[in-house]
């Protein structure tokens, strides 16, 4: 198995999982650390739909810039990538919403702490987590296949 040859034809697919990864992980910790400051303040589903919503708009230009490199800012098709991107986020927040309704409301993970290494991770943060690790697998899916995939059809024409 030679390894340089698999990376020099898998490159720009490794990078861009790499990429994906990274600003995945950063909107991750935008998103749960926006939750946690403002559901201390008002109420929990009102916290994480802001918290969507800052993220949605943090993600799409990561994702548009760095990840899938559709550096076209023609007013048009920023407008249809957008589009798209928030409807599949949309998608996705409504899942995360009825995921946290169910966890926190529906089965008191709110309540529920767990102790590991000396920290205290509150259920719900624990819900938070789970929630963000499949909606990050369904917005890659989304935006790889549907949303930013015109630099993926202009090398194959």
């Amino acid at each position: 198995m030679d390894l340089k040859k698999i990376w020099e034809e898998n490159r720009s697919k490794l990078k861009e999982l790499f990429l994906y990864g990274v600003f995945g992980v950063l909107t991750t910790i935008l998103n749960i650390a926006l939750y946690r400051i403002l559901s201390g303040i008002m109420n929990h589903l009102i916290a994480n739909a802001i918290a969507w919503v800052i993220c949605v708009l943090f993600a799409f230009l990561t994702n548009k810039v760095f990840v899938f490199e559709s550096k076209s800012f023609e007013t048009k098709l920023v407008l249809k990538e957008l589009a798209a991107f928030t409807a599949a986020r949309l998608a996705t927040g409504v899942f995360d919403e009825l995921f946290m309704f169910t966890a926190v409301d529906l089965l008191k993970c709110g309540q529920m702490n767990l102790e590991t290494f000396g920290l205290t991770i509150n259920g719900a943060t624990i819900a938070k987590i789970i929630s963000n690790i499949i909606v990050i697998i369904f917005n890659y899916i989304f935006s790889k296949l549907f949303i930013f995939a015109q630099k993926d059809k202009i090398k194959q024409a």
